[in-house]
């Protein structure tokens, strides 16, 4: 009796060991192996993975195409002019390890979009602004529909 709980206790080890020491990459995911909070490894490929057990850890992040909305944001024009913008960007990561090392989660990558987008339209804002100032704009619009008529 006392065999059959040794081995039993031995089997379950060895399963906890084997489990801890496998993971899988899905098609949509990259993969960063960590030991002992270092990135030694990076992974793109589908399928089943190793990794030293209960030494290594591992992050997934998604490959796919990432829809982000922007919460709308007031922008006030050159004429002191409010305008509300709402706005949303697709992005993705290609670099796993790149991207863990300069922000680390989707939500500072999404902080960031919100800071990067918000001043990209200021600038759009401010240089509509002065070419609309200068009078360019109705030129343009005219330039755009005399193309469309011809």
């Amino acid at each position: 009796m006392k065999k059959y709980i040794f081995v039993g206790i031995i089997l379950a080890l060895v399963l906890i060991v084997g489990m801890s020491s496998v993971y899988t990459v899905a098609e949509n995911q990259c993969v960063c192996v960590f030991r002992f909070s270092e990135i030694v490894n990076t992974e793109t490929q589908p399928g089943l993975h190793f990794k030293m057990p209960f030494v290594d850890s591992v992050k997934y992040f998604s490959r796919a195409t990432q829809f982000y909305d922007i919460p709308p944001s007031d922008v006030t024009t050159l004429d002191k002019q409010n305008m509300t913008v709402d706005c949303y960007v697709l992005w993705h990561i290609s670099d796993a390890q790149q991207f863990y090392r300069a922000l680390g989660t989707t939500g500072m990558a999404e902080e960031r979009l919100n800071a990067i987008t918000y001043n990209a339209l200021k600038t759009a804002m401010q240089i509509r602004e002065i070419v609309k100032d200068r009078g360019l704009l109705d030129f343009f619009k005219s330039c755009a529909e005399r193309e469309k008529s011809e």
